[in-house]
């Protein structure tokens, strides 16, 4: 709508604050909590209410009108003791529910139109991986999430999860994913993925997922770290890593 909202990260358990800032006028509303801040942690809106998460595991919801004096907390760990901080953007669908990942390497879907409840969490990664985790913002077409995850600076890959089936498959792997996913396609027949590695020798991917296999179509040269993800725009791919280089793929 006409506001813009950050959150800041002090590190540790100090708190942080969270800002809405109307843009006609540059007024600003804060929120913050007893304690811990946010990290990497993007809003959503449904046009009452916008949501958020932090860096203890907390999904916060905060009234639109009244940022700084309404609003209430969905504490994560009540679900899963080992959820972790919420470090990606909340993605909201048109069906009432919210999608994000957490650092304990859960992809989560919460309900957000009767009350903020959790409707289900599923673990990432290749099993018996203890280690995986995740600041992924999921992508959703049709049935299908995508999302990435990481275990270190060495492991990790994009994974599916099918909305009609509960299944989890491995679209790619043995790289760290921490961008959110493009996605060319409808969730249907075969999409087309494009995403960056956060590894010594990151670069751009392309893979194709026809609902049980993924396959490799194309990679950019091995580089360097590549933590955040792709733009897309009239035919071009554009992303940039840790050595100020920006690379547009046609």
């Amino acid at each position: 709508g006409t506001y813009l909202y950050f959150g800041t990260w002090p590190g540790g358990s100090n708190a942080g604050n969270y800002y809405q800032v109307k843009l006609s006028d540059y007024s600003v509303k804060t929120f913050t909590p007893d304690s811990y801040g946010f990290y990497w942690a993007g809003a959503v809106s449904d046009g009452t209410n916008v949501y958020f998460g932090s860096d203890n595991g907390l999904l916060y919801w905060r009234s639109i009108a009244d940022f700084d004096t309404t609003g209430g907390v969905l504490d994560l760990t009540d679900v899963a003791s080992d959820a972790g901080n919420v470090r990606s953007t909340v993605m909201m669908d048109e069906d009432g529910f919210l999608y994000f990942t957490t650092q304990g390497g859960y992809l989560w879907c919460c309900s957000y139109k009767d009350g903020l409840t959790v409707e289900w969490k599923a673990k990432l990664g290749p099993d018996p991986d203890t280690n995986v985790t995740s600041t992924s913002t999921p992508t959703k077409v049709g049935d299908r999430i995508y999302v990435g995850y990481y275990s270190g600076f060495s492991k990790g890959g994009v994974q599916c999860l099918d909305l009609g089936t509960g299944s989890l498959s491995t679209v790619a792997s043995g790289f760290p994913v921490q961008s959110s996913i493009v996605v060319m396609g409808d969730g249907t027949g075969t999409d087309y993925l494009y995403f960056n590695t956060n590894s010594g020798s990151g670069a751009g991917y392309c893979y194709s997922y026809n609902g049980s296999t993924g396959t490799s179509v194309w990679s950019t040269r091995g580089d360097t770290y590549a933590l955040g993800g792709m733009a897309c725009d009239n035919g071009y791919l554009v992303f940039g890593n840790d050595k100020n280089h920006l690379y547009v793929v046609k």
